[in-house]
């Protein structure tokens, strides 16, 4: 089985792809404040078990204008939140049906102190949230105290980086 990690590489190159760019993923870094100016984040809810994903991508600025004039040609400064968007609506949509044959990990990591809620291995539904983006000069993005484990990739473009990050944690009441 594919661990969470790569399945989140995967869907981000398939994402990317979409929009005719390549990149090579980094190795997974540990970090809880990372800096991008354009952000764009949908979460993935399971309110039977209390469990909330948040999926973020931080983009330079100049990286998501090439990326849009290379689809669209002259750059729209408006749209290019919407470009952000829609690469992280598709990783959240591929990874989604996925995620069940990692309900154990899922589940123990969020929850350490209770027992599994079911004998069925794959019993973790989320459901989609809607995709949101912001775009500020150098934005910090600060994980939640309330993530339990996270996994951040760095994407190299060019000269160019993005990050990836994946945020597990119990929803809020």
């Amino acid at each position: 089985m594919e661990t969470l990690a790569s399945l989140f590489v995967k869907h981000t190159h398939t994402a990317l792809a979409q929009y005719m760019v390549t990149a090579t993923a980094e190795d997974p870094i540990q970090n809880n404040c990372l800096f991008g100016d354009v952000s764009a984040s949908i979460d993935l809810v399971d309110s039977t078990n209390n469990i909330t994903l948040y999926i973020h991508l931080l983009f330079p600025y100049q990286l998501v204008a090439e990326i849009y004039e290379n689809i669209f040609g002259e750059v729209a400064p408006d749209e290019l939140g919407e470009v952000s968007n829609e690469m992280v609506n598709i990783i959240a949509g591929n990874i989604k049906p996925e995620l069940p044959k990692h309900s154990a990990e899922i589940f123990s990591q969020i929850h350490p102190a209770k027992q599994l809620p079911s004998e069925e291995t794959e019993f973790l539904k989320f459901s989609l949230g809607f995709p949101k983006y912001l775009m500020k000069d150098a934005q910090e993005l600060k994980l939640s105290d309330a993530t339990i484990f996270d996994i951040v990739i760095p994407f190299v473009i060019g000269d160019e980086e993005i990050t990836l990050i994946a945020a597990f944690q119990p929803s809020l009441a």
